[in-house]
């Protein structure tokens, strides 16, 4: 009688103090009675509240203590970064600075099972990429520019300060988008918040993540980065979706050779990047069934500031 007594009476002074997230969690209330602590354990309160209440300086303080689940989904969100186009996204900070880019057409793939159905959907394309492909090996199958990334108040994905892609110039991802679309020399321009390739199809920024390279190890000095960014693609004057574009970019650092120490910036390092993107039928089909694929290797060398 006396212990469900004081059950109810606990039960009533720490009810104003739990918040109310939800139903069925266990409240562990540690009293302070006539000097010497009491503790009871509650497994019935109409409240979802995981807290622990201590006495400091004779208030209480209480400590919400989070489910696995909750913890693992914040472990898994740290470690993304999301938005609309890639110049949206926050990247580490190893990202920071001017870089000079040099990339060169690796390879280019065409699908033999959906040639038909790819030249439905965006009549002309083949042709391009077919340029794309005898470019491969040769000058024109070479890409030059440079690329900065600036400082941001937001975090990095993996945690640290993040930057963000100059905004002043095409998003590296829609570049390469284009490219794949257009050919070695595609036209590219804006149109209101898309842009428009080889004055026929009209590409629109359909969304973007970045992801720390789960396969990385946290000890290693050099640190990777995956980043994945769709495009829808329409006839320039259409709004039914023609195709969708897909490029997967995956960045690692890479130790300054001796021979560029004297002329390039020590304290950063090297950047390398495989980049392959897939014309797809529709944005959420599977890399295995692309129209097409093509894919580009890239070095980032920093530039002295």
């Amino acid at each position: 009688m006396r212990r469900a007594m004081l059950r109810r009476c606990a039960t009533n002074v720490a009810s104003p103090l739990i918040p109310s997230t939800g139903p069925g969690a266990r409240v562990v209330l540690v009293a302070f009675f006539l000097g010497a602590p009491m503790l009871s354990a509650f497994t019935s309160l109409p409240r979802r509240a995981a807290l622990t209440a201590v006495s400091v300086l004779g208030q209480p303080v209480w400590a919400e203590e989070k489910s696995p689940q909750e913890v693992a989904a914040e472990k898994a969100a740290a470690q993304l970064s999301l938005g609309q186009r890639g110049d949206e996204l926050v990247l580490p900070g190893w990202f920071a600075g001017e870089w000079a880019c040099f990339g060169e057409l690796y390879k280019v793939e065409t699908a033999s099972a959906t040639s038909a159905a790819f030249s439905s959907a965006l009549p002309g394309a083949p042709a391009l990429l077919k340029k794309s492909q005898e470019a491969v090996g040769t000058e024109a199958g070479e890409f030059r520019a440079r690329r900065r990334w600036l400082s941001s108040s937001r975090s990095a994905p993996g945690g640290g300060k993040g930057v963000l892609e100059d905004g002043s110039g095409v998003p590296a991802g829609a570049l390469a988008a284009a490219y794949t679309l257009g050919g070695p020399t595609p036209r590219l321009k804006p149109l209101n918040d898309d842009w428009l390739v080889a004055d026929r199809w009209r590409l629109t920024a359909a969304g973007a993540v970045a992801r720390a390279d789960a396969e990385a190890d946290a000890s290693e000095a050099l640190k990777a980065l995956r980043v994945s960014e769709l495009f829808e693609v329409r006839e320039k004057d259409q709004q039914e979706l023609a195709a969708a574009v897909r490029v997967v970019t995956l960045w690692k650092q890479a130790p300054l050779p001796e021979e560029g120490k004297k002329k390039l910036d020590t304290s950063r390092k090297l950047m390398q990047a495989i980049q392959t993107v897939y014309v797809l039928p529709e944005p959420a089909a599977a890399a295995t069934k692309k129209f097409a694929s093509m894919t580009t290797r890239f070095v980032y060398s920093p530039i002295l500031s």
